[in-house]
């Protein structure tokens, strides 16, 4: 490989010397890296590009690919040691490795245009980690001898396709809603039969609901309650199933937004989009941003965006005619089944004997003196049933949920061999009707939205089973592997069936990860046309997103920075349904004497200052760390004593949708809610501010709220951001658990019941984009990520981009050849001009 750097201004003096005639040649494979760290790789080819795109990543983030690679593989441990065991265990127990072999198999069969580019891609990388390993380039923060000492093993195809394995199933995933649901109905029954777990408390949908005239009137049937189980005797059951559950959970980051608006709205007449996924900081960690062009020679890819670390593209970004962005859209997508075992080779599946194949996975766990790669070795014994997927581990999930013996297997639609058709047609769309051509053939369960010059588009392309419904079967829990009747065939819901929409009407699309249909409008998934999913987002994002689109397609004139400061508004939807019931439970202190002992004047403080508030979840703000506190105390005092044994864990697992339950109870949304207000409404919201306030008194001895603001407790964890094992630090962030700028899912309470130091969010937008067009066909893209795009400490990127991130302040992707070339802060050439 022949490198070669050139000196940007020698470059830009030759370019502009030559007259409008002349023809400046272009380098086989040329790489132009721009004053904020983003890299423009200019190829002759798809597969020079892609050499090049993979070489430049490498560059910046080798330790980040390196952990992702290795979380996929379930080989953390082998540089980690004990402390990436459970997670190196839940990469072997879905065989994530096992499952890529398949599809990268059937993808250098049936796909090998693909493949080769995947290929390419490997080899760029590839080249880079031989530089490292002959010391022509230096170690990489991470992997260097001050941390931990090795250099990663060449990269194949496999590899990428075991990190898409591996994300695919962590957004997809919800077989663990569906097994705690199941238990929250075994241990308490009376609870769930108070509350409807599936209704949103905003109705919000994004097709605009589909006709509910079919729908019976709101039924308070409920998954039979099984006889009262000895809650002493199965405490320990339950401790450990729900961690196991807490252990799945992280593969998961919840909420993400997007929205595209009609150009009928906007002040140039072209359409506009804004789009913020919302993922775990580690993994996946920092996006790399990153612009490939082989169009430009005669290739079929001009695209720019974020990629995904560890594998080749761009995942959200533009071409030169389209924009795209997406979010989770939660089709439910895993099933779990009881199943006996009528021996050890044999699972009993819908009345038939089905043989079970015994896997046997070596975890080697690396000691304090080991060298990476050495250790213990640790041994893993696993089930899988070859067509209905593999047997959850008794450790995982211990309480029985069946009958004696019983064990629970889970199936997922990826655990088949996939070609990955479609993998690389987003980064070549040039219209929105090639993007949804795209969409159709790619098997994402992602609520797709995008723009070109002339329209929007949104649309839905992952395959979820048919399922039948009869019977009272319910897919959204734990089903009966006896029933053949629950069981997956092939089919598979048809487009028309899958969410998608170009505007119509309203001139605007949004989506927040809510139910798109309007299906469990009625806390139902039984008396719909069709089975999508259950468990969607509560809605308050969704709500706020369309209420303000609202207004602001009613005014019209909208513009790109329009999109931007919706995209960063803290507004508390939270605060919205709690605050007044708050206030007015205030207001009857007086009146009413079982509320007597609560009046202090410490209350009427809090609630003065809750009312002069702006409900902005800013980082700066007192009044949002007392709303912060009380969505958390008020949860508790709603449902703690409702739930036994399970309510720290149901918090820990998904603050945001237990707070929807204690608010919809409080509300009065339930028929039977006030079954679980035994205390009183107004007794529980006036005790959890007093919870506040104590809890304001013991930290800073005031509960004036001028002495103290969100950032002093709650922050965004970033550790791992840009690889698991290296630690980016905890940072104060605006947003709350119901605000379209998130920052939900925090840690409040210890396990013990107390509340913790910090209060630590995992999660958060991973970047935030929005786009529209100046004149031309060719989309303006602006973007904000957190930290940078270099993940290493001496650069100039590696934490440049943080304060755009923290504060809202976007700043624009270059993609045009001149405005790159202007910008060029570093270039250089790879490989020989002749292929």
């Amino acid at each position: 490989m022949r490198r070669v750097s050139l000196s940007a201004s020698l470059v830009l003096a030759t370019i502009a010397a030559c007259s409008a005639e002349d023809v400046v040649p272009r380098p086989r494979l040329e790489i132009l890296i721009d004053d904020r760290g983003v890299p423009h790789i200019y190829g002759a080819t798809d597969e020079d590009a892609f050499y090049g795109a993979g070489y430049q990543m490498a560059r910046d983030r080798l330790f980040h690919m390196e952990m992702t690679r290795r979380r996929a593989h379930g080989r953390q441990a082998e540089v980690l040691g004990q402390t990436a065991v459970e997670d190196d265990e839940l990469a072997r127990i879905f065989d994530w490795p096992g499952w890529a072999a398949k599809h990268t198999a059937l993808m250098r069969s049936d796909n090998p245009e693909t493949y080769a580019v995947l290929q390419s891609w490997s080899d760029g990388v590839n080249a880079r980690i031989e530089e490292v390993r002959s010391g022509e380039a230096p170690r990489p923060f991470g992997l260097d001898a001050e941390h931990y000492d090795f250099v990663p093993e060449p990269w194949t195809p496999q590899d990428i396709l075991t990190i898409a394995t591996m994300t695919g199933f962590g957004n997809d995933l919800s077989f663990d809603r569906e097994v705690f649901a199941a238990i929250a109905y075994k241990l308490a029954a009376d609870a769930m039969a108070s509350i409807e777990l599936l209704r949103p408390i905003r109705n919000v949908f994004t097709t605009g609901g589909v006709s509910m005239a079919h729908a019976a009137p709101p039924s308070t049937r409920r998954p039979a309650a099984p006889a009262p189980v000895d809650t002493a005797a199965t405490a320990v059951a339950i401790e450990q199933s729900l961690a196991g559950l807490a252990r799945v959970r992280r593969l998961r980051g919840l909420g993400s937004n997007n929205w595209v608006v009609a150009g009928e709205h906007t002040e140039d007449g072209r359409p506009l989009l804004a789009g913020d996924p919302h993922l775990n900081f580690d993994p996946p960690g920092v996006f790399y941003a990153q612009h490939i062009n082989s169009k430009d020679q005669g290739g079929t890819i001009d695209a720019a965006g974020f990629s995904f670390v560890g594998t080749p593209g761009i995942s959200v970004g533009q071409t030169d005619r389209i924009v795209w962005t997406p979010t989770t859209a939660f089709a439910d997508v895993m099933d779990v089944w009881t199943v006996a075992l009528p021996d050890d080779d044999h699972v009993s599946i819908g009345g038939t004997d089905v043989p079970v194949v015994h896997r046997e996975e070596i975890i080697v766990v690396r000691g304090p003196d080991d060298p990476v790669g050495e250790g213990n070795a640790r041994s893993l014994a696993l089930v899988d049933v070859p067509g209905y997927g593999v047997l959850l581990p008794t450790d995982l999930v211990p309480l029985p949920l069946g009958d004696a013996g019983d064990r629970l297997l889970m199936n997922w639609t990826g655990f088949r061999a996939n070609a990955f058709d479609g993998l690389l047609d987003f980064n070549k769309a040039a219209s929105i009707d090639e993007f949804d051509t795209a969409v159709d053939r790619w098997n994402g369960n992602f609520n797709f939205v995008a723009i070109d010059a002339g329209g929007i588009t949104y649309r839905v392309g992952t395959k979820v089973p048919v399922r039948d419904l009869g019977g009272g079967r319910t897919p959204h829990l734990v089903l009966d592997g006896d029933d053949p009747g629950s069981l997956w065939t092939d089919a598979r819901l048809p487009p028309a069936q899958l969410p998608h929409s170009r505007g119509e009407g309203r001139g605007f699309i949004a989506t927040a990860n809510n139910d798109p249909f309007g299906f469990v409008a009625d806390g139902r998934v039984d008396n719909d046309p069709w089975y999508f999913g259950a468990y969607f987002d509560p809605g308050w994002r969704a709500d706020r997103i369309e209420s303000r689109l609202r207004e602001l397609t009613d005014g019209g004139g909208l513009s790109v920075q329009d999109m931007q400061t919706l995209q960063f508004d803290a507004h508390s939807a939270l605060g919205d349904d709690l605050l007044p019931l708050l206030f007015a439970a205030h207001e009857r202190i007086g009146s009413d004497p079982a509320l007597a002992e609560l009046a202090r004047p410490e209350l009427d403080t809090l609630v003065t200052a809750l009312r002069d508030w702006d409900r902005q979840m800013r980082r700066d703000s007192g009044p949002a760390l007392v709303m912060h506190a009380y969505a958390y105390f008020v949860t508790r005092r709603t449902l703690e004593d409702d739930l036994p044994l399970l309510f720290l864990q149901a918090l820990e697992l998904q603050p945001s949708f237990i707070m929807k339950l204690a608010t919809m109870a409080l509300r009065g949304d339930y028929p039977e809610g006030d079954r679980v207000l035994q205390e009183g409404r107004d007794v529980i919201l006036l005790t959890a501010l007093d919870d506040v306030v104590e809890l304001l008194l013991e930290r800073y001895g005031t509960v004036d709220p001028g002495a103290y603001h969100l950032s002093d407790a709650r922050f965004a964890d970033l550790d791992g951001a840009t690889g698991t094992g290296i630690d980016r630090g905890r940072h104060a962030v605006d947003g709350g658990e119901s605000s379209i700028n998130v920052a939900a899912d925090s840690t409040f309470f210890d396990a013990q019941g107390g509340v913790l130091d910090q209060w630590v969010t995992p999660h958060g937008p991973i970047f935030r984009i929005s786009a529209g067009f100046d004149g031309g066909d060719t989309p303006q893209l602006w973007f904000e990520m957190p930290l940078g795009n270099v993940a290493e400490p001496s650069s100039a990127h590696y934490e440049d981009m943080m304060p755009g991130w923290l504060d809202g302040k976007p700043t624009r992707m270059l993609f045009g050849r001149h405005e790159v070339e202007a910008a060029t802060a570093e270039r250089y050439q790879l490989l020989d001009d002749e292929p």
